[in-house]
């Protein structure tokens, strides 16, 4: 008979477990309510980086309401993700529709043909080709288990589907890999569009496409971490999808969001630059507008809004907290209310 090492448990058992591991419990009723709506890997798992450093016992003092806050917290950054990925997934869908339409018009049968991509697209660890993204939107209109609308409609009630509702539908990854494969005249045309050259900052076009591919990739990977409730706050940027950060640096000037030391971007700013402090600041060169970036630090700001505004503890311990296990700048709010006070 095998005897499994993660064996079930039930809530009492689980909060048995969690006391012999030091954690502060001393409401039965709410520890459950915690391990019912979280889970027991969520809630623990999750925070132990900060929590329990030796791997074995909590730090004296930790408390199952400290955790949860920090949950709920962590699920509030997630939401914010979410929401202004759907922003950039926009933008980037919407440039590269008009692109297609206009240059290669509205049959999909013209402006997915072969000829008008490169065949390939050298990736880090693999080679995309045409073939295989060709074939994912044809499966976007053609397969009834995937298409739905509004390209299901446009199939049954219009004689084409242009690229606009086709793009309504194909993913985010395959769009972004459609937009690798273009030949340079459409991918310099989006790319110039996503990343405008400005007075103060004129950029090759080289060095935006890396960035729009890498910054894109990044997005869409933590945006789909916080949507499936994976481990968010451990989720960090590898060699293929990794933010050029000199460039962003560039795009950002003024050394407030990215510190330098000696004009050369400090060693603990790339580290957070691989995780989510990355992948947000990223967003802000996407949105492009002054009004959408503003708007974006007012809504990463009213997330603390959710705190117990009596409580200044609070609010510091869990951002530190987080800072720690995200691998955030610490001084984060202060930084985005710098630069919002100076645009």
């Amino acid at each position: 008979m095998t005897i499994y090492d993660k064996p079930f448990k039930t809530y009492e058992q689980q909060i048995e477990l969690l006391r012999t591991r030091n954690l502060d419990i001393s409401n039965q009723e709410f520890a459950i309510h915690a391990l019912d709506t979280i889970s027991y890997y969520d809630l623990i798992n999750r925070y132990q980086k900060h929590f329990i450093p030796d791997g074995d016992c909590f730090i004296e003092g930790t408390t199952i309401e400290q955790l949860y806050s920090l949950s709920m917290f962590d699920r509030s950054i997630q939401a914010f993700i979410l929401k202004y990925s759907m922003f950039i997934e926009n933008i980037f869908k919407t440039k590269l529709a008009y692109t297609l339409s206009r240059d290669f018009g509205v049959d999909m049968s013209v402006y997915l043909a072969k000829s008008k991509y490169k065949e390939s697209y050298q990736n880090p660890n693999n080679v995309l080709t045409f073939d295989a993204v060709q074939l994912e939107c044809f499966k976007t209109r053609n397969d009834d288990k995937i298409a739905s609308n509004p390209t299901l409609y446009y199939r049954e009630h219009h004689n084409h589907i242009p690229p606009w509702i086709l793009l309504k539908n194909l993913s985010f990854s395959n769009s972004i890999n459609l937009f690798k494969l273009l030949k340079n005249a459409q991918r310099d045309d989006v790319v110039n569009a996503l990343l405008p050259n400005e007075p103060d900052r004129i950029l090759p076009l080289n060095e935006k496409t890396n960035f729009i591919i890498c910054a894109l990739e990044a997005i869409r990977v933590f945006r789909n971490a916080a949507a499936h409730n994976l481990d968010f706050t451990a989720l960090r940027t590898d060699e293929t999808r990794k933010i050029p950060s000199n460039t962003l640096s560039k795009c950002l000037p003024g050394g407030i969001l990215i510190k330098k030391e000696k004009k050369k971007i400090r060693k603990n700013e790339k580290v957070y630059l691989k995780g989510v402090y990355g992948v947000m600041l990223s967003m802000m060169v996407l949105l492009k507008t002054d009004y959408l970036k503003n708007q974006f630090i007012v809504d990463f700001l009213s997330v603390f809004n959710g705190i117990d505004d009596d409580n200044r503890a609070i609010k510091s311990f869990l951002f530190q907290c987080y800072a720690n296990i995200a691998d955030m700048p610490i001084d984060t709010q202060d930084r985005f209310l710098i630069y919002l006070e100076q645009t």
